[in-house]
């Protein structure tokens, strides 16, 4: 079940570097897909493959966990923690 998750991760993580080098060669490689600003030197040096600038990447982070909040509104408790637990398992 690791090894699978972390098969899974490296699958992703290459995808995501090979989008980048296509960025590159079309000329778009370190701009924020969303906004069109300009990715900072420091983000792309910790992430290559980032498509979003520090500003977007935060606001997508935030929409998401408002919909994972939003989603686990009117469950009881115990099953709310559950599907937490689960989301957090498939994530590491």
């Amino acid at each position: 079940d690791v090894e699978l998750a972390l098969m899974e991760m490296k699958s992703e993580t290459l995808g995501q570097i090979d989008e980048a080098m296509q960025r590159l060669e079309e000329g778009t490689y370190g701009v924020c897909a969303e906004c069109g600003a300009e990715i900072a030197e420091p983000r792309l040096k910790a992430v290559p493959f980032a498509t979003l600038c520090v500003p977007c990447q935060e606001a997508q982070e935030s929409r998401q966990a408002h919909a994972r909040d939003r989603s686990l509104e009117g469950r009881p408790l115990e099953a709310a923690l559950a599907a937490e637990g689960a989301a957090t398992r498939r994530i590491r």
